[in-house]
């Protein structure tokens, strides 16, 4: 998460709280997932767990997946947070939704 303040700090427990109360339907449905909206969303509930990991949070929502790493940036780590994400930590993708993802990053 990129922000102007440097005081942020990820509560896990507040993560979580606004997930389960999200609605994730709605995201779903716009996602057009092969499986279905509600299918997706079921399967996600029973492992959804936020915990706290090196200074930032882990959002865990698969049984076999990798979790979903965030932490904070704010300043001058931001632009060199997204670089070195860019450049090393995003898998090679043509799809339409990995462009936009680099593109919003830039």
């Amino acid at each position: 998460m990129y922000c102007r303040r440097a005081d942020v700090r990820l509560d896990p427990e507040a993560m979580l709280d606004q997930i389960k109360t999200a609605d994730l339907m709605t995201l779903a449905e716009n996602l057009n997932l092969p499986e279905g909206e509600v299918a997706a969303v079921r399967a996600i509930r029973p492992h959804l767990r936020v915990v706290g990991a090196g200074g930032g949070v882990e959002v865990h929502w698969k049984a076999d997946g990798r979790p979903i790493h965030m932490d904070v940036a704010h300043g001058d780590r931001v632009a060199a947070y997204i670089d070195a994400l860019l450049k090393g930590e995003l898998p090679p993708s043509d799809v339409p939704g990995a462009h936009r993802v680099r593109a919003h990053l830039r």
